[in-house]
């Protein structure tokens, strides 16, 4: 069985939250943002998050809009099982700032596999991690 194996398949978007400096969490992309994760056995993965309500006039080149509002991204993927992370290598991003950059997330697994938690460190200034559950689909 390859480390890849419980990733592979397609994850809908069931929250995501960022924790801020005082332990409280707040709806990132509003109260039922959509989103979708992609991994493949091949090693490839994509990933489309937005605000069910969508703001217009935002620049996908700011951080607070890819944040917050709008991302996606696509590339390979490695999973560490020793360290529990997934290390996203983004080839193409909405958010220029990603491109070429690697992208890790701890993971933890719930529900006999069909439930997914990926953390990251936060990236907006008073913010301390990001957290997203995926439900397979």
């Amino acid at each position: 069985m390859s480390a890849h194996d419980p990733f592979i398949g397609t994850w809908q978007l069931v929250s995501q939250v960022v924790e801020d400096r005082d332990g409280v969490l707040v709806d990132a992309r509003g109260p039922n943002p959509l989103g979708v994760l992609m991994y493949q056995a091949d090693g490839w993965m994509s990933v489309q998050l937005m605000r069910r309500e969508r703001r217009s006039g935002l620049s996908l080149n700011n951080v607070h809009t890819a944040m917050t509002e709008y991302l996606g991204y696509f590339g390979t993927f490695v999973v560490n099982t020793e360290a529990q992370t997934v290390t996203h290598f983004v080839l193409g991003s909405s958010f220029p700032a990603y491109i070429n950059s690697q992208q890790v997330r701890r993971y933890t697994f719930g529900d006999e596999l069909n439930m997914l938690t990926l953390e990251a460190e936060a990236t907006l200034p008073g913010q301390m991690r990001r957290i997203l559950v995926w439900q397979r689909g």
